[in-house]
């Protein structure tokens, strides 16, 4: 899989505003009201909403699962937005803006405006060097799979300061009215979470949010399915509908939805209803809109066997829950032949894999020409020996390194790439082919109506995305598949998976 994966799309749909936030009913006012006080409550900083790794055990998995439905409305897991702290990359311009590495993996996107990013990198001198590279880019108007750049420019950090004079560069032949200097401030220890602040540069300005506090930002990266929502109350159906509004800044007549949105930090009401246009929607959102309301009025939308209702509390824990949601990517391979029926769900036979790493030290000592040991299999301790490409140029690497397996004289070519998450180097192969090793092996679980996919991109997978079994109701497989894999993973906050995709070449 390749590393920077677009992940948004465009289309002249057309759906009323209307549907959208005024006829709602009390019913749904005073349960959006009360959702509204729980979450006024469970608001947590950055740091609880990355929260810390737990151990692989059932248990914990179960323990795991009920914190995430008492403090998340929103059940699209993705598996790949958890962070496990800085490891052993010391990044000197990250440690003088007295923040973590998850500074240079996250994409903060514009409050108002979620069109609009910031997004931090190294410079080509470095985690030595106090220097970072800022970049602002835009949505494509035309393939919103992808984000076109805006402007770039180097900051030159400096202990403990916070605020910086800037003057960015543009493209040549830039649309963007462009300023000659701006201010960027990082905000990254408040009471409303950390946010970037940016003032002086026009259409650039404003405060810009880490991806992951959006709680909705999922909602413009693919096309969603009826598995991802079947089991939402029809209250959080009416409000999740309305976030996609919200996250591009509509006001809301509406008071509950009002003051509902104005808790969260990322939410600025910028438009006026009738001001808004919903020419300003991706196809993606604009088709998520139409499915969202399309299950709010179905009352059986949770029939999910055709003769019973389900809610989350019918499911059970999945014993892999644990090893969900920590990485960039996560592989999911399944059989699909033996699959049992269990009314709301399928039971399979399949693997669980994460990407293979190794720490700062050990890549040291492959430097140093050392072999290092890279276990591509927990369970049965399976492992790879890493060492210097001898015919490669350690100076300015394509790959760099050979992995070999013991017992062989001749391994295949393999680069590294710099995980600032987990503080690790993960390994990849030919096209950006993620090395991966296993960590879990036995039950997997497919809520009825999953779907797979398969794409470059996102948008792409989830566009062409198709039922892994023919009907909720029986267990034929679509299209006659014997398996499934993916590594690209969405799934309810009890682990069954709602939608499988594979993204790469």
């Amino acid at each position: 899989m390749r590393k920077k994966q677009g992940t948004m799309a465009l289309y002249a749909a057309v759906f009323s505003l209307a549907l959208c936030s005024c006829q709602s009913g009390a019913g749904n006012e005073r349960l959006a009201q009360e959702r509204l006080e729980q979450e006024n409550r469970e608001q947590g900083s950055w740091e609880k909403e990355n929260a810390a790794q737990e151990s692989g055990d059932v248990s914990d998995a179960e323990e795991r699962g009920k914190s995430q439905e008492e403090v998340a409305r929103n059940p699209l897991k993705q598996g790949e937005e958890r962070d496990q702290g800085d490891g052993g990359f010391h990044i000197k311009a990250v440690q003088n803006l007295e923040t973590g590495n998850e500074l240079l993996s996250a994409a903060f996107l514009k409050a108002g405006d979620i069109r609009y990013q910031v997004s931090f990198d190294l410079t080509r001198e470095g985690m030595e060097s106090d220097r970072i590279q800022c970049a602002f880019s835009m949505r494509n108007a035309d393939h919103s799979s992808y984000y076109d750049s805006i402007a770039s420019v180097e900051i030159s950090t400096e202990k403990g300061r916070r605020s910086y004079e800037i003057e960015p560069v543009f493209p040549d032949g830039s649309s963007y009215m462009q300023a000659e200097s701006g201010e960027i401030r990082f905000c990254l220890d408040g009471p409303a979470g950390p946010y970037i602040s940016v003032k002086g540069l026009h259409e650039l300005d404003g405060d810009y949010y880490p991806s992951s506090v959006f709680q909705g930002s999922g909602l413009m990266f693919r096309y969603l399915t009826k598995a991802d929502l079947c089991m939402y109350p029809t209250e959080d159906l009416w409000l999740l509908r309305n976030e996609i509004y919200a996250l591009h800044g509509r006001i809301f007549q509406n008071e509950v939805l009002r003051q509902y949105f104005e808790t969260y930090s990322w939410y600025r009401g910028t438009t006026e209803p009738g001001a808004f246009s919903e020419d300003i929607l991706s196809d993606v959102e604009k088709k998520n809109v139409a499915l969202i309301k399309e299950m709010e009025d179905d009352p059986n939308r949770a029939m999910l066997d055709g003769s019973n209702h389900y809610g989350i509390e019918d499911l059970p824990f999945a014993p892999y829950l644990s090893y969900l949601g920590k990485y960039d990517e996560t592989g999911l391979s399944a059989d699909l032949t033996q699959a049992k029926d269990m009314g709301g769900y399928y039971v399979v036979q399949g693997s669980i894999s994460v990407p293979a790493s190794i720490t700062p030290e050990q890549l040291e000592g492959v430097k140093a020409g050392k072999e290092v040991e890279v276990v591509l299999d927990e369970l049965t301790g399976e492992a790879g020996i890493l060492t210097l490409d001898p015919g490669g140029n350690a100076a300015a690497p394509v790959y760099g390194y050979i992995l070999r397996e013991y017992a062989e004289d001749q391994g295949c070519e393999t680069g590294l790439w710099a995980d600032y998450k987990s503080g690790t180097y993960q390994l990849w192969q030919t096209s950006g082919d993620t090395v991966m090793k296993t960590v879990y092996r036995g039950d997997i679980y497919l809520l009825k109506g999953a779907v797979t996919g398969g794409d470059v991109s996102l948008e792409g997978a989830s566009e062409n995305q198709r039922l892994i079994f023919a009907s909720k109701g029986a267990g034929e497989r679509s299209g006659g598949e014997t398996d499934v894999f993916g590594n690209h993973l969405y799934y309810n906050s009890r682990g069954h998976f709602t939608a499988v995709y594979y993204l790469g070449d």
